[in-house]
Parts: structure tokens; sequence; C-alpha cells
């Protein structure tokens, strides 16, 4: 399992997966008003610190194998 309290796993390791997602979109439902990217980020990183390392597939990885392109 990763150490979600070390720094080599923020830089190297860490990718937002569909849990972390989840836990965001009920985020935004209970706040029902519009949240600043950097609270966002926040509430993505004090999910994985409390819910641990997420070992599923990280999201980028599943659109990338979809063909999915959003650099256009």
């Amino acid at each position: 399992m990763a150490d979600v309290y070390s720094d080599a796993y923020w830089t190297t390791q860490f990718a937002i997966t569909q849990s972390d997602l989840d836990r965001l979109a009920g985020f935004i439902t209970t706040q029902n008003q519009a949240q600043n990217l950097g609270t966002l980020i926040k509430r993505v990183v004090r999910g994985r610190l409390r819910h641990g390392h997420d070992p599923s597939v990280p999201i980028i990885d599943e659109t990338v194998r979809m063909g999915i392109n959003y650099s256009k």
C-alpha cells in the first residue's frame, strides 16, 4: 500500500481516480454553489488523506484508453 504521507506519493504516484471524483461531486452538490480550483484541490487531497491510497485505475488513463483527447 502506498504511503499517502510521503512526498514520493504526491510527486510520482498520485493520480485522480473515480473515487476522488465521486467525493468531489458529493462536496459540490452539498455546497450548491460554484467552488474555486484551490478549494477543489484541497478537497481531493483531504479526501485521499482520509480514505487512503486508491488502487483503482486513474481517470486520465481511462480517458486516454477511451481515445478522448482534451488538448484540442
